[in-house]
């Protein structure tokens, strides 16, 4: 059985050949953005039964518009990975995933956004609590395989990439350079639209931290937001966002130092919580997990505490969810990547991976409009598993951003639209 997903905010149109496929429309819902498979409408989802297995499938994508000439995709034969993008020309209005759940095939097709200006699509008025906003652990650690190394990226690229949660532990890193590569991006063309939220914790015991942290924060204090609450976005648009794992010493009485948990228990497999104001703060930091055994375990803990559940009435929850891990038996590489070749059971998968599987099963059942994830998401390569040089994982974790929403709900004032 093959699915097709419309997970876009158009009307979708699916052709494939009537000879190999059959069309089912048994147990649909009427839903929208609706899609026709073969000239037929089906709701948001679109079920095709195979009549043949010996052929190549080829599905031609297109909006229904007269003059358009379909977008023409193939889909595996055979599935190693336990999902992947379709190969999409740049040019393409959509990213194109496939999976596999139980015995369906399913196709899932969603906007393509511009990661590196996605905010700019969204309302001023929304809380940062009420985003989903993908981070880098240990953001600057690019050195040290295979125990200290996190990331790959610099970090412009990051940001360019996605990125706007920073994890930023001073010990050697030069903090006025950090700074200014966060500015640089902030004043441009592309950044300007966008908030970035970076998290300052001290690696020693020095003094002076605190006074030097002030010192390059002072130099562009206009930029940066320090007021221990939840801003909304179009207040920090343009600015930086201090969460501050450290004390106020070294700093001006009457000048905060951003948004500040009072404790962060080690390594609480439960996660931990405090209150901001009305909203609560949710922290999964889960780090020492026994072996990479326990992969699985720390994938699931990372994604479900980033669940909303929707209940009217609930206060507003801020998720920070840490996708990484470390232990002697279950290093950053392994725990974010996996090992070995997994598609042919030898090895098996990473975080990310799973991560990314997880997040195209979700979005694939009914376009995931019944999915609600919020919050912040700090990965180790968040760059894996990539398409055309984009992060999947953070394409997916952004496009949450639009999934889930009710109007009047968590500062959401865009009406459905009606095709």
């Amino acid at each position: 059985m093959l699915v097709v997903c419309n997970g876009t905010d158009a009307p979708l149109h699916v052709s494939l050949s009537s000879e190999l496929w059959s069309i089912v429309l048994d147990g649909l819902e009427s839903c929208s953005p609706p899609l026709a498979v073969n000239g037929v409408s089906v709701g948001c989802l679109g079920r095709v039964k195979r009549n043949s297995r010996h052929h190549r499938t080829r599905l031609a994508l297109s909006t229904g518009k007269e003059k358009m000439t379909p977008w023409l995709v193939n889909l595996p034969r055979k599935q190693s990975k336990a999902f992947c993008e379709l190969a999409c020309g740049r040019e393409w209005p959509w990213r194109v995933y496939a999976t596999r759940v139980g015995d369906e095939q399913r196709v899932l097709v969603l906007p393509k956004r511009e990661l590196s200006c996605f905010l700019r699509e969204l309302d001023d008025g929304l809380p940062l609590s009420s985003l989903i906003l993908p981070g880098t652990h240990q953001t600057m650690a690019l050195y040290g395989w295979p125990h200290s190394k996190c990331q790959e990226l610099r970090l412009d690229q990051q940001l360019e990439r996605g990125i706007r949660v920073l994890d930023i532990r001073l010990s050697n890193a030069n903090f006025k350079d950090i700074v200014n590569d966060v500015l640089s991006f902030l004043n441009s063309p592309a950044g300007i639209s966008e908030t970035v939220v970076m998290s300052v914790k001290p690696e020693d015991d020095s003094p002076l931290f605190n006074g030097l942290v002030w010192q390059h924060v002072q130099a562009s204090r206009s930029q940066w937001f320090l007021d221990n609450r939840i801003p909304t976005l179009g207040e920090v648009r343009g600015k930086i966002v201090m969460f501050s794992r450290f004390g106020g010493s070294g700093w001006p009485d009457n000048v905060g130092i951003g948004i500040h948990p009072p404790q962060w228990p080690d390594n609480v497999q439960q996660g931990f919580d405090w209150t901001l104001g009305d909203t609560i703060m949710r922290v999964q930091d889960w780090y020492s997990i026994p072996s990479f055994l326990s992969i699985p375990e720390k994938m699931a803990a990372a994604t479900s505490s980033l669940v909303v559940p929707h209940a009217p009435g609930t206060p507003p929850t801020l998720n920070i969810s840490f996708f990484s891990a470390s232990s002697a038996l279950a290093l950053p590489p392994t725990v974010a990547l996996g090992a070995g070749y997994p598609g042919i059971g030898l090895g098996f998968r990473g975080v990310n991976e799973r991560a990314a599987n997880w997040l195209v099963n979700q979005l694939s059942a009914k376009g995931g409009e019944d999915l609600r994830l919020r919050g912040w998401a700090l990965l180790d390569f968040f760059e894996s598993p990539e398409k055309d040089g984009e992060s999947l994982l953070c394409s997916l974790l952004v496009e949450c951003n639009w999934r889930g929403r009710v109007s009047g709900e968590e500062g959401w004032q865009m009406l459905p639209q009606k095709y």
